[in-house]
């Protein structure tokens, strides 16, 4: 009986598939497994398949794998071949940047003050006092790319039902209206749009107070 593998998806399982049998009264066949060679710790009746896939693996593990043949008795045959695979840790692509309201890549225009809002970023937030106000967040990105662009916003309840954020990237300039004034989307992040933005400090996103009161925080940039 021979063993192999015919696929490793992303997730932790494997697709297993072995010969068939050619000796005579096979009426099934055991899968084994474990974290140690000729050591398993799982076997599974696999009835008389003869492929089978094994999930819930752990990362970082190696695993060895091997089967056997039983007949209508559950007499085993010998172990097969037997065959292993580290599932690796999935490593990340994400790239995140934050930019934070008292960060020095950031400029303001009109009146800004310290506002009283829970839960702000980094333990301070701001709120406009004119309607000539705008707040910029310019990000270092590490690379070309398309990124989700979050924003985070402290509430009071006068704050602007509209809110807008302009968000300059590769391809534009695109205005997204938020509701501030709204309690379930203060001291978190909300989403804004996803856009391309190239390397570097090019892109940015400003808010503003021509609506009325507007806080201004932190956003975020996540590539994911």
């Amino acid at each position: 009986m021979l063993l192999l593998f015919i696929a490793q998806p992303s997730a932790a399982q494997v697709i297993l598939t072995w010969d068939p049998s050619t000796s005579a009264g096979v009426a099934g066949y055991w899968l084994y497994y474990g974290p140690q060679s000729g050591t398993y710790t799982t076997s599974i009746d696999v009835g008389t398949a003869t492929t089978y896939t094994v999930a819930g693996l752990i990362s970082g593990q190696t695993y060895y794998f091997a089967v056997t043949a039983y007949d209508p008795d559950g007499v085993q045959s010998d172990f097969s071949n037997e065959v292993s695979m580290i599932f690796a840790p999935p490593v990340s692509s994400d790239v995140e940047v934050i930019v934070d309201n008292q960060d020095l890549n950031t400029a303001q225009t009109g009146t800004w003050y310290g506002s009283y809002g829970d839960y702000p970023w980094e333990g301070q937030s701001l709120y406009s006092a004119t309607l000539d106000a705008t707040f910029r967040w310019t990000p270092s990105l590490p690379v070309t790319g398309i990124y989700q662009v979050y924003a985070w916003w402290t509430y009071t309840s006068v704050r602007a039902t509209t809110v807008p954020y302009q968000i300059q990237h590769q391809d534009g300039i695109t205005t997204v209206t938020v509701n501030q004034r709204d309690v379930t989307l203060r001291g978190r992040w909300n989403l804004l749009g996803t856009f391309r933005f190239a390397a570097g400090s090019t892109g940015s996103v400003t808010v503003s107070g021509q609506n009325g009161n507007a806080c201004a925080d932190a956003v975020r940039f996540v590539m994911p």
